[in-house]
């Protein structure tokens, strides 16, 4: 059990890392992806394993960055999002912070909050600011907000109140409900994800975890089960956002902490490799089929962030400042109404791929 296998799964390609350490070697391979993600990855490890002539006995750990949360913000291709909170808070989501962009220019687009409003519903539920509750959750409230999540079709639910951080006690009596009366909806509260205080930053944590959840959690259980059947023995681990490692059930459970998964790890391969070559600082760059990711090192440290924002929506937990732009090798190009050249965040990922892969498409 002296093997350690290291993938990291993009939109376009599996790029796979062997470290044998007895013999004190290690192997790479490129891989690129299927039309089936779980599949495409279960192959991969199997052919390379095969190719470095690797028994899967003898493998001890499984580590596996990947930008597949990332990308579904990017693109905007996650599931159908419902958001439940305190009456009169619809529309924070809308509303934000007073920061902007360009503070002079009035005519600076937004992006949409990821929840349309019909599907940003309210209940008459009231916290005081010190978590003492003024008004208590009413099940028929709660019964009609799930007829109509129903109806609409969502694939999973935010519940976000006002001062929960202090007292989850409403939002747990919610979800639990929803939970009974909305069998297959991936539920996350606010104060489970981000338990602090700001209740736009922990409504948006609670919208991006639904938002990536459900089929993030698919693609890691896939990829966890498929493996852990060929070798039950194996540890199987994913690459966080700070840099750290946690298992699928801690993943699945704060999907943000897989945000920036891949592109943590690269900022900590970028500094093991310059900390040999005597660089103590330096600029990582980080291209792929999708998006493009930077970070900076100074003297040896890289810059850890609590709030981070992705296609301008904020996320609460630490994470390794890594800032990320749609425009990656496989972004397609496009033109807007005006007839103004853009290039992305939508990318021709792996299947088609980009037009000199002769793999068709229409874009």
């Amino acid at each position: 059990m002296a093997v350690r296998i290291g993938f990291d799964v993009g939109g376009t390609f599996i790029d796979l890392v062997c470290v044998d350490d007895v013999a004190g070697t290690w192997r790479s391979k490129k891989v690129l992806i299927g039309g089936d993600l779980v599949g495409s990855v279960l192959d991969a490890v199997a052919s390379a394993l095969v190719e470095w002539g690797v028994e899967l006995s003898r493998v001890s750990e499984f580590v596996h960055g990947t930008t597949v949360a990332t990308n579904l913000l990017v693109e905007r291709r996650g599931a159908k999002v419902g958001l439940v909170t305190t009456r009169g808070f619809r529309d924070v989501l809308e509303i934000g912070r007073q920061l902007r962009p360009s503070i002079y220019d009035s005519r600076v687009p937004r992006e949409a909050p990821i929840v349309p409003r019909w599907l940003r519903l309210e209940i008459a539920e009231r916290l005081a600011a010190d978590g003492t509750s003024l008004t208590d959750v009413e099940a028929q409230e709660c019964d009609d907000c799930a007829a109509v999540l129903h109806a609409e079709g969502v694939e999973a639910l935010a519940v976000s109140f006002l001062h929960a951080w202090r007292d989850a006690t409403h939002e747990q009596t919610v979800i639990n409900r929803m939970r009974n009366s909305l069998p297959g909806v991936t539920i996350y509260g606010g104060a489970e994800v981000a338990s602090e205080i700001g209740e736009y930053e922990r409504t948006s944590t609670a919208v991006v975890s639904a938002y990536i959840g459900p089929k993030l959690s698919r693609y890691l259980e896939g990829v966890a089960g498929g493996l852990g059947e060929k070798s039950p023995k194996s540890r199987f681990l994913v690459m966080q956002s700070n840099g750290g490692l946690g298992n699928v059930s801690e993943i699945v459970s704060h999907p943000t902490m897989a945000q920036f998964s891949g592109p943590a790890a690269g900022v900590l391969a970028a500094q093991t490799t310059c900390e040999r070559l005597g660089l103590a600082s330096f600029v990582t760059l980080d291209v792929g089929g999708t998006s493009a990711d930077v970070a900076v090192v100074r003297n040896g440290v890289f810059t850890v962030d609590h709030l981070r924002a992705t296609s301008g929506t904020p996320i609460v937990g630490t994470s390794i400042s890594v800032h990320s732009v749609g425009a990656g090798g496989g972004s397609v190009a496009w033109a807007d109404l005006g007839g103004l050249l853009k290039v992305g965040p939508q990318s021709a990922g792996a299947v088609p791929g980009p037009a000199c892969y002769g793999r068709g498409g229409e874009q």
